[in-house]
């Protein structure tokens, strides 16, 4: 029996592990087999405070007893969920690959800062570790991990559908608890760590003195910012569901969220367009838990928004080839604007990784 091809998808809150089919030419599609755990599920990740991100990143912060009783439960609850589907397809060989939020460690299978979790600088060895000890065999030890925007982008060119596929230059922005983010430049898709000095991470990019661009328009945080205006009775409503059945003030969250949205899309188009090697992106894609709201009907304010804001914001930029792209009629080539319904996007990307043995 072949081994079970997995793509592991580590949030910040959660663990999602997906069966992953390849098919031909490239192209993968998802399985029938998932798993997930919600880090919160164990005491020991519930009782961890990250260390903030400026002690992190001066490396001045030891790693404390309870980071390293967190960092254990990541490790055991990825090894179960592997454990479950690995036992659910009756196999005892698995290929993994897997992506995970924060920034690496040299050798790329740790985890060395991380905004909304723990450090964990031996995760990939840890979880071989817990592999073994369950009695699975791995394929190939796992390779980097890899970041959730660079799967993502990896997932939207692979996948069926996928909304890359049959575009030169795209970006892709999801957005959950962080926002990834990944281009598709000259037909490769590409992380934002291959792109130093052409564009900053959106959790990097401030939008005012001390908001970025992720705090302001990640869904997490939108919600949490509606559940702190919203009447007692609607603290539990996602905002979007809110504006759907017609509150002002979730209307009023999500059409700023547009307008947001739009300058941080327009500050894309033009860093691309000012680079040594100028291109004009001709697909912007929104996926992930941003894209389901976009979609819906409480969403459409934000999205009304953004095409507003980004249609005026390319028309006074003065650029004749961007306006010829992306202008149409007056406003903005809806055309360009794609939805993604492929949630599992960064699971099936980090598959595709290990199994092309491409590298981020």
């Amino acid at each position: 029996m072949d081994p079970l091809l997995i793509g592991l998808d580590g949030g910040a809150t959660e663990l999602k592990a997906h069966e992953v089919v390849p098919l031909f030419g490239g192209m993968y599609a998802l399985g029938e087999r998932r798993a997930s755990r919600a880090w919160a599920s164990d005491p020991r990740c519930a009782a961890f405070a990250p260390v903030p991100l400026d002690v992190q990143r001066s490396g001045a912060a030891a790693l404390s007893a309870e980071e390293r009783a967190a960092g254990d439960a990541w490790a055991e609850l990825t090894v179960a969920a592997l454990v479950e589907l690995a036992r659910d397809a009756g196999v005892r060989e698995i290929e993994v690959g897997a992506c995970f939020p924060g920034l690496k460690t040299a050798d790329r299978r740790g985890i060395r800062v991380l905004r909304n979790g723990p450090r964990v600088p031996d995760l990939a060895e840890r979880i071989e570790r817990g592999l073994r000890g369950a009695g699975l065999r791995l394929v190939a030890p796992l390779g980097a991990l890899a970041s959730d925007g660079h799967c993502c982008g990896i997932g939207e060119e692979h996948a069926t559908g996928g909304a890359f596929r049959g575009a030169r230059d795209a970006y892709y922005l999801g957005g959950g608890t962080g926002l990834p983010e990944a281009f598709k430049l000259d037909g490769r898709v590409r992380s934002l760590d291959e792109l130093v000095g052409v564009a900053r991470k959106a959790w990097e990019l401030e939008l005012a003195p001390g908001l970025s661009f992720e705090q302001e328009l990640a869904p997490a945080r939108l919600n949490e910012r509606w559940s702190r205006c919203a009447a007692q009775a609607q603290q539990r409503v996602f905002v979007e569901q809110a504006a759907e059945a017609g509150d002002a003030d979730a209307i009023g969250l999500l059409a700023r969220a547009g307008a947001v949205l739009a300058a941080l899309c327009f500050e894309r188009l033009t860093a691309l367009r000012a680079a040594p090697a100028p291109r004009t992106l001709e697909r912007i894609v929104f996926g992930q838990r941003l894209g389901e709201i976009l979609a819906g009907a409480g969403g459409a304010h934000a999205l009304a928004a953004f095409f507003e804001h980004l249609a005026a914001m390319i028309e006074g930029a003065g650029d004749a080839e961007l306006a010829r792209v992306w202008l149409t009629g007056g406003g903005l080539c809806s055309e360009r604007i794609v939805l993604s319904r492929l949630r599992a996007a960064p699971a099936l990307g980090a598959a595709v990784l290990a199994r092309e043995h491409a590298t981020t």
